[in-house]
């Protein structure tokens, strides 16, 4: 028993010193990043810079470290300490210091030698596109201007963000320092001005020059400027062009009206390399430019490390090095955006790039055997099964997902894949990983025809948005807008796998009573009578009482709700049935519920203590034990089980600002009833939830407690016990059998799974040093026991 193992780890600890007793301490936080796990995109690579021993890699997924020597690779996220993800650029500076600037404004400074992170918050709002670090001074574009910071000894100061240059332009792109000037490219050309701040304001526009086509520019847009020989060489949008130290501009006419992406040096002298779209050339001045090689991809950051070798990062391609046959990818999803994600029943990851109403056509993507596998389709009007926007696995182990125009598909519990739409003509599907990329050709041998129908307009434009088992073993597909008023097919199961007899499908569309504008049906539930619960896109939400007679449509009643009724929104994204027989009902402007009697609203409440996080309710899913998730724009919001949405600590919220959540925007939350885990879909990549709600067991054999020995001194450390059943509560006594404390959930100590004392009595005071027994009981009469050790400094 849990309480035995820790009874006989403290009578070890008591043998030796409180010295050596401290050597064993483990902290277990209630709510840390350790609970969560972040899977993004790696391969989309941003920046890049090269040192003797390592090359940083940006993406916009978050940054990693290439081993120059040992080909290790260290990746950096949200969970080893970074607020933002999406890097947009990357630097070193002279005091072992890694620079890296997001797209939300935020740089961030890793310290190699305290392997720590550090923010650097006087941008945040600014799209960083570049930094420089020269002789103590960093010089950082975002947005629409030019920012320095001055190294203080410690740290970056802020000195100012210049905004005011002599002419209107919409973006600040590349920064250079190059004869005694600042050297900003910009969409309308190239500004500079003295780079010595200590004799020179630089907001006052009368101190700058600007460069453009009438100068002798090639283009007003520049794409990179690097300082090379004594020049500056300036790509643009048509052309490639140098500076010397004098301010003499001239045009490499060699190099024709290509577009100068970027620049590079390399170890020859005089020659050079320059990338255009997604090819790369060496040049030499005033000579014809010869290409070196070409992508499938665009080339998106060039450099050259000190021999002179080249190394490239591609837009959603990985890491390229001169010497190597192929780009480096990581083994993480292809795509940043995730609208939706679950785990099935073999253990499988799955993400959608679209959701209903909004699709990318680039495909899902799934985990399976330790690889990320990248799907999508091509050739004639098979691609249209890239709009992925539902995922269901139903209680056979059948994997079904919805398309946006390209009806549905199955991953069948056998292992083949069948699809259901009526496309006449043949395509490819396309599977992507880090190693490979596998392409198989796609005819009509596993194909179904004549299940489902597209909109009036285009009948083969079949649109399958959502999925749904009922209680008496049949399968209800949302077709949205469907020509032939089928909006909703049920298919009787036979077997592990549904009838493909037609004559046994029922349907149901607006001839029952289902007005839905365009067809348009988002989401479904059923509740304990075996109504179905029918969300639609602009109509509110319908109830279709078939009284379980689901061919015989004689006794069939439907009914309705909308905003007069007191929802929020009659567009509904998503709903829901607990086990109460509540029906959550989730929309863009609000969460409601409806009891059978009164819809209510819930206020959103941006601490997420008394309602959802935001109004904006993305997704909503009922776990096993009636803890209810709710997917919002402002984070993961839960309310607990047994409870009221008006009681007190009913719920909580998970954020990025207080928890590992990679991003606010979450579009969907799955809970794998199997494992406790839950899968957030967010605008970052998926967030795997393993914490407090996601580690609620069905018995307390799992239950552990910690750290033991508990030193307490008055901070804010608890005690934590982990893994208990649900609607757990812990009472603390001493060691003669006097109650020190109670803890509960409506006293705010009980969060699910997990039990946090602060080492104080009922009273408030911290307790003394000594042996403690708590006891862990569910309202079931099940309990668990053991021993707490306190030392009280």
């Amino acid at each position: 028993m849990p309480g035995v193992f820790l009874s006989k780890h403290w009578s070890q600890l008591m043998k030796y010193s409180f010295l050596v007793m401290f050597s064993f301490f483990t902290i277990l936080s209630a709510q840390g990043v350790h609970d969560w796990q972040t899977i993004t995109n790696m391969n989309d690579v941003t920046d890049l810079v090269v040192e003797n021993e390592a090359v940083w890699v940006a993406t916009t997924g978050g940054l990693y470290r290439y081993d120059r020597q040992s080909n290790e690779i260290e990746q950096f996220n949200n969970l080893d300490g970074l607020y933002s993800l999406t890097k947009r650029a990357v630097a070193v500076d002279s005091h072992g210091n890694v620079l890296t600037g997001g797209a939300d404004g935020l740089i961030e400074v890793y310290d190699k030698s305290e392997d720590a992170w550090s923010q650097v918050f006087a941008l945040q709002g600014n799209l960083i596109e570049d930094i420089l670090f020269k002789n103590d001074t960093l010089w950082v574009t975002a947005d629409k201007g030019l920012a320095v910071f001055f190294w203080n000894g410690n740290g970056y100061t802020f000195k100012d963000y210049f905004v005011n240059f002599p002419i209107l332009i919409n973006s600040v792109r590349y920064v250079q320092r190059f004869a005694g000037r600042v050297w900003v490219g910009t969409d309308q050309g190239l500004l500079s001005a003295p780079s010595d701040l200590n004799k020179y304001t630089i907001n006052d526009p009368a101190n700058w020059i600007l460069y453009d086509k009438s100068d002798g520019m090639s283009d007003n847009t520049i794409y990179d400027l690097q300082v090379i020989d004594n020049l500056l060489w300036i790509g643009t949008g048509s052309g490639l062009m140098t500076m010397d130290g004098k301010l003499n501009l001239q045009r490499e006419s060699a190099w024709g009206n290509m577009a100068a992406h970027f620049i590079a040096r390399s170890s020859d002298p005089g020659k050079y390399y320059v990338s255009s779209g997604s090819r790369y050339y060496s040049y030499i001045s005033q000579n014809t430019p010869v290409q070196e090689k070409g992508f499938s991809r665009k080339i998106s950051v060039m450099r050259t490390d000190e021999t002179g070798d080249i190394w490239l990062g591609l837009e959603k391609d990985g890491l390229f090095y001169v010497g190597w046959d192929k780009p480096l990818l990581l083994n993480t999803p292809k795509h940043i955006i995730t609208k939706y994600a679950m785990i099935d029943s073999k253990k499988r990851i799955w993400g959608s790039t679209g959701k209903p109403h909004s699709y990318a056509g680039e495909g899902y993507f799934l985990y399976q055997d330790g690889i990320w596998h990248n799907i999508v389709f091509n050739d004639n009007r098979w691609f249209k099964v890239s709009h992925t926007v539902a995922i269901y696995e139903d209680q056979y182990s059948n994997v079904w997902i919805g398309t946006w125009g390209g009806g549905a598909m199955v991953y069948k519990n056998t292992g083949d894949i069948a699809f259901f739409h009526d496309f006449p003509d043949t395509g490819r599907m396309i599977t992507d990983t880090y190693k490979e990329r596998i392409i198989e050709p796609m005819d009509n041998q596993y194909t179904f025809t004549g299940y489902f129908k597209g909109f009036p307009g285009d009948e083969l434009y079949e649109i399958i948005p959502a999925f749904k088992e009922d209680d008496y073993n049949r399968l209800w597909f949302v077709n949205y807008w469907a020509a032939n008023d089928h909006l909703l097919a049920v298919a009787p199961y036979e077997g592990s796998f549904i009838t493909l007899d037609k004559e046994q499908w029922a349907y149901f569309g607006k001839a029952d009573g289902i007005n839905a504008s365009e067809g348009g049906i988002n989401t479904i539930d059923f509740d304990d009578f075996g109504r179905v619960w029918i969300g639609t896109y602009l109509d509110g939400v319908y109830i279709l009482d078939y009284n379980n007679t689901l061919y015989d449509k004689s006794d069939d009643s439907i009914y309705h709700l909308v905003v007069n009724d007191n929802l929020y929104s009659n567009q509904i994204n998503s709903i829901a049935v607990d086990q109460d027989g509540i029906v959550w009902i989730g929309t863009p402007s609000g969460l409601n519920s409806y009891d059978g009697v009164n819809v209510y609203k819930h206020v959103g409440d941006k601490n997420g203590l008394t309602g959802p996080l935001e109004n904006q309710i993305n997704g909503i899913f009922v776990d096993k034990y009636n803890n209810r998730w709710f997917a919002t724009s402002g984070g993961l919001s839960v309310l607990r089980a047994g409870k009221s949405p008006w009681d007190a600590n009913a719920w909580i919220g998970y954020t990025s600002a207080n928890s590992g959540l990679v991003n606010n925007n979450v579009h969907s939350v799955f809970v794998d009833n199997r494992t406790g885990q839950a899968v957030l879909a967010t605008d970052n990549g998926i967030s795997v939830f393993r914490g407090s709600f996601a580690q609620i067991k069905d018995d307390y054999n799992n239950t552990i407690g910690g750290p033991n020995p508990y030193v307490i001194n008055g901070g804010q450390d608890y005690y934590i016990l982990k893994f208990l059943k649900q609607s757990s509560s812990v009472k603390i006594f001493s060691m003669n059998g006097r109650l020190v404390r109670e803890l509960t959930a409506e006293n705010g100590f009980v969060d699910g799974s997990r039990a946090r004392w602060d080492g104080r009595d009922e009273q408030g005071n911290l307790v003394p040093t000594g042996i403690y027994l708590y006891t862990a009981y569910d309202e079931e009469g099940q309990s668990v026991a053991g021993k707490i050790a306190v030392v009280r400094k």
